[in-house]
């Protein structure tokens, strides 16, 4: 696990090319924890920042396998899916953000960013525009095509096989100008849950992850710490 020093060193080394300012975002990689800490850190933080004890920041974590429901999951209702998830051993909790569900689990990058959006210029659509590109960009460094949709809540990218498949998503809270909640990316996950839930409303076919995409082009599996760097450095550029 990189600690958060270790991780910005290597993020202002990458952004060194880019510009001479120097990242103005904490980063904090709390490892594999529950859903549960991590969502307890993240309100911590945003909490120090608005009393002035704090600094804004990225939290990187990976979660043990939960499903969480968003307010418009509440609303529409989740059919079987709650069942199939219990026979599964796959907890599920409602949360606060909008949105439908989505599952966390080992192999996928979380970021909770913790943002003052007036601070730093940000209405909410750019916002959330800014960090979806970073994974995006992240994406297309390994040979893969991607975009970034506002309306789909996330990054698709074009499979070898002219699938169009989302490897990115996003679940955002606005509250008192602070981000809450953050994004998700698929790294080298086990899929198979997606089958027994429909994932922000979407079959859960649509589903991929980066390692997915590459063995399909027959190349390997990038290493985890190194795709930390690159999406905490990619986040740098976009948010700072």
């Amino acid at each position: 696990m990189l600690d958060g020093v270790e991780l910005e060193e290597a993020c202002e080394q990458m952004c060194s090319n880019q510009s001479d300012k120097k990242p103005s975002l904490a980063i904090i990689d709390l490892g594999l924890v529950t859903f549960e800490e991590g969502r307890r850190r993240q309100q911590q933080l945003i909490e120090d920042c608005r009393s002035g004890r704090g600094d804004e920041g990225l939290l990187f974590c990976e979660h043990f396998s939960i499903v969480t429901s968003g307010t418009r999951s509440r609303r529409e209702g989740v059919g079987l899916a709650g069942k199939l998830l219990e026979n599964a051993g796959i907890e599920m909790v409602e949360v606060d953000r909008g949105g439908r569900l989505t599952w966390h689990g080992p192999g996928q990058i979380v970021v909770y960013p913790v943002i003052s959006l007036k601070k730093r210029g940000f209405g909410v659509r750019d916002f959330v525009t800014a960090g979806l590109d970073a994974f995006k960009n992240v994406v297309k460094k390994f040979g893969v095509e991607a975009d970034s949709n506002l309306e789909d809540a996330g990054v698709w990218i074009v499979s070898s096989f002219g699938e169009r498949l989302k490897i990115a998503s996003v679940g955002l809270k606005i509250e008192q100008g602070y981000s809450n909640h953050g994004f998700s990316f698929n790294c080298d996950c086990d899929l198979s849950v997606y089958k027994l839930f429909s994932p922000c409303g979407f079959s859960g076919e649509v589903i991929t992850s980066l390692s997915a995409e590459l063995r399909k082009l027959g190349k390997g599996v990038p290493d985890k710490v190194e795709l930390k760097r690159l999406v905490a450095s990619e986040l740098m550029r976009s948010l700072s």
